[in-house]
């Protein structure tokens, strides 16, 4: 504590933040590190010429005060989706869905049937018994 102290008495915000951070999870119970840090953190953020560090660093010392708060904004409200175009609605989901894919064949059927995939012959191909390619990766 004393050496977080002494760098920030001395304008060294960046090691003084550092020394505490050490502290703060060591001991998060220490309010007094907690508040030096969030000093800490405050001056940076106010010397800092760029905007996302500046909230940043003014975030970290907010949380370090007062704990971490959940959010407060809403991002789609009822008014927002029922004004929603619904090509705009759509392009607003999430791109990935919790369906599982079913391996293909490696003969190149395309057969619409699930006839492959049917339980006595599960991963081949219905048409040329030939073992089922492996599914494409996923993006996660």
């Amino acid at each position: 504590m004393e050496e977080g102290r002494r760098a920030f008495d001395a304008g060294d915000y960046r090691w003084a933040a550092q020394i505490l951070h050490h502290l703060v999870l060591a001991q998060p119970d220490n309010q007094a590190a907690r508040d030096l840090q969030a000093d800490a953190y405050e001056q940076m953020g106010y010397q800092i010429e760029g905007p996302q560090w500046r909230g940043i660093f003014l975030t970290a010392a907010r949380e370090l005060r007062e704990g971490v708060q959940p959010a407060t904004f809403a991002t789609a409200s009822p008014d927002t989706i029922l004004v929603m175009a619904i090509d705009t609605l759509f392009d607003s989901l999430p791109p990935t869905s919790s369906a599982t894919r079913r391996p293909r064949p490696t003969c190149g059927s395309t057969s619409p049937s699930p006839a492959w995939a049917r339980p006595g012959r599960r991963g081949s191909c219905a048409r040329c018994s030939t073992p089922a390619a492996a599914p494409p990766p996923t993006r996660s």
